[in-house]
């Protein structure tokens, strides 16, 4: 990686930076005189009287330009930083780093933190516009009819990255459903979270029609996803295929302990409950068949009780 260093101040920094150069050097990283060759810019900062503040914030922004071309870090570090390093970061946002004076010794740490989170949340970008622009093709296209090309073709990205993330477009849907359920269920367990529910079975129908009205709002997701919500996909959803629905999961199971529940099995009672909330509720939504989903919801709700009454019991308190 070429980095590019702007040393403010006085000769203490100047020694500051030469270190840096040498860590930097040590790490395999070429030092690099011109910013818009870098892929990194470091400023290090001056900031014991106004004049020197106003150099080294000006000195930020213009390397903030650099952002625009070849740089993918900006970093700042010096007396500015340690001084005033939350102001800082909520003014200049654009700056990747902070390192204060006294975090020094985890120098090239920081650095290395920096790079690799941000090649991390590279990849999920990608993955998420792959799996997003495949929801757009299948709902809209049709699954048949799309091809890796259309995919990769409308998320800009080349065929390459595709088969980074995916075997073919078939192990791709699998993995949209679980990532479709996913955050189906994340959205669900916030508005849990925000609601007052006085007991088990009232979770249960808070969260149904949640998850209905979802359906009802958009139409594309409760067909793609509907008939597709195996106990398998959503395991591997709430399981190691997710930590955002594990959430969910977890909340679940957190309910069933508060509201002092006994369930001889979890998992089959929740497999069960969402097999028939995604069955049941496809034709009255789609075709109104047999019924409209107003008309069928109550008794939806009187079902889902007598399901629960199945697998569980409540103890004393």
């Amino acid at each position: 990686m070429k980095v590019g260093f702007v040393s403010l101040g006085c000769s203490k920094n100047l020694i500051d930076t030469e270190i840096a150069i040498g860590i930097l050097k040590e790490h395999g990283m070429e030092i690099v005189k011109n910013p818009e060759d870098a892929e990194m810019i470091i400023v290090n900062t001056c900031g014991f009287i106004d004049p020197a503040k106003e150099e080294a914030i000006n000195t930020i922004l213009e390397m903030v330009e650099y952002k625009k071309k070849k740089c993918k870090y900006l970093v700042a570090m010096g007396c500015l930083v340690q001084r005033y390093t939350d102001e800082l970061k909520k003014a200049l946002p654009e700056v990747d780093l902070w390192i204060r004076l006294d975090n020094y010794n985890k120098f090239y740490t920081t650095i290395e933190e920096l790079i690799n989170n941000k090649v991390e949340d590279n990849k999920k970008l990608k993955m998420n516009t792959l799996l997003q622009t495949a929801f757009d093709l299948f709902t809209g296209k049709g699954f048949a009819k799309t091809t890796v090309s259309d995919i990769v073709n409308q998320a800009g990205l080349a065929k390459g990255t595709f088969y980074l993330y995916f075997k073919d477009k078939y192990d791709l849907r699998d993995k949209l459903i679980a990532f479709k359920a996913s955050q189906l269920f994340d959205d669900a367990h916030k508005a849990l979270d925000a609601a007052v529910i006085p007991d088990f079975e009232e979770e249960i129908l808070f969260v149904t029609d949640y998850i209905i009205e979802r359906f009802q709002n958009q139409q594309g997701l409760m067909k793609f996803l509907s008939k597709n919500l195996s106990w398998g996909v959503f395991q591997d959803a709430v399981g190691t295929g997710s930590l955002v629905s594990q959430k969910f999961y977890n909340h679940y199971l957190d309910s069933l302990q508060r509201y002092h529940v006994e369930c001889s099995s979890p998992k089959l009672l929740l497999f069960t409950l969402i097999e028939f909330i995604s069955s049941t509720s496809y034709n009255c939504i789609l075709h109104n068949e047999p019924v409209s989903m107003e008309e069928y919801m109550p008794y939806m709700h009187a079902a889902l009780r007598q399901i629960c009454k199945v697998y569980i019991t409540e103890t004393p308190v």
